[in-house]
C-alpha cells in the first residue's frame, strides 16, 4: 500500500514539476515602422506627412519648420515688428499658417493676414495677375531654400494640434483689416473724381493716419 502512494506522490510530482519546465511561447519581435526618406527639402514638405525639419538660415542660425495636415509652423525667421519698422529683426520670429491665415510675431507682438482676401484686394487695387502670382508663399520660400542648397535634416513626426495653436498672449495687428480699410479709402476717392467733386487732401491725410494709428504701423 505504501509503494501505491509513494507511486501516486511521484507521478504528480513529476507531472507537476513537468508543467514547471513547460516553455513559454516567444513573442514574436516587433517590426519597426519603415519610414521613407525623399531626397529632396520640397519632397519632404509635400509628402502629406508630419515632418520636423531643421534649415540652415541664409540669415544665420537655424529654422526649424514643423509641418501637419496643411498646417505649418516656422520658428526662428527674422521677424521685423512693423510698430518699429526701423529696429533690426528679431531672428527668433515666429510664423504660424492655419489655413488661408498667416501669423507672424516675435515676444508679445505680431502680424495677421488672410493671404486669399490680401490677393483679392491687390486686384482691387489694380495689380497685374504677373503681380499677383509672384506673391511668394511659405512653400515658395522653402522652394527658394531648396534652388540655394541650404543645408536641412528632416524626419517624420508626430506632432501636436498643439503646435499649430495661435497664441493668445500675442496681440496681433490685423494686416488685412488695414489693406481693407486703404481700399475703402480708395473707393471713395474714385468716387468722388467721379462725381466731379474736390478731392480733400486733409481729408485723406487724416484718414490715412487714422488708420496707421488703429493698427499701430508707423511710417
Amino acid at each position: 500500500m505504501k509503494r501505491v502512494i509513494i507511486s501516486l506522490v511521484m507521478v504528480a510530482m513529476v507531472f507537476g514539476l513537468s508543467g514547471c519546465f513547460k516553455k513559454k511561447p516567444v513573442a514574436a519581435p516587433k517590426q519597426e515602422e519603415q519610414k521613407t526618406v525623399y531626397n529632396s527639402l520640397s519632397a519632404w514638405v509635400k509628402s502629406g506627412k508630419g515632418i520636423e525639419c531643421k534649415i540652415d538660415s541664409p540669415e544665420g542660425g537655424d529654422i526649424t519648420i514643423q509641418i501637419k495636415d496643411k498646417m505649418m509652423r516656422m520658428v526662428g525667421f527674422p521677424y521685423v515688428d512693423m510698430n518699429n519698422p526701423s529696429a533690426e529683426p528679431n531672428m527668433n520670429g515666429v510664423m504660424l499658417t492655419v489655413g488661408d491665415w498667416t501669423y507672424m510675431w516675435a515676444g508679445n507682438s505680431g502680424t495677421k493676414f488672410n493671404a486669399k482676401r490680401m490677393q483679392e484686394l491687390a486686384g482691387e487695387f489694380g495689380e497685374d495677375q504677373e503681380t499677383l502670382n509672384s506673391q511668394e508663399d511659405w512653400e515658395e520660400m522653402i522652394k527658394g531654400w531648396e534652388d540655394d542648397d541650404v543645408g536641412y535634416k528632416c524626419e517624420e513626426k508626430r506632432l501636436s494640434e498643439g503646435a499649430f495653436t495661435v497664441p493668445g498672449n500675442v496681440e496681433f495687428s490685423d494686416l488685412t483689416a488695414m489693406m481693407e480699410g486703404f481700399a475703402n479709402m480708395g473707393k471713395q476717392l474714385q468716387e468722388q473724381q467721379e462725381a466731379g467733386g474736390e478731392i480733400d487732401m486733409e481729408a485723406i491725410q487724416k484718414q490715412t493716419e487714422d488708420l496707421r494709428k488703429q493698427y499701430g504701423i508707423e511710417e
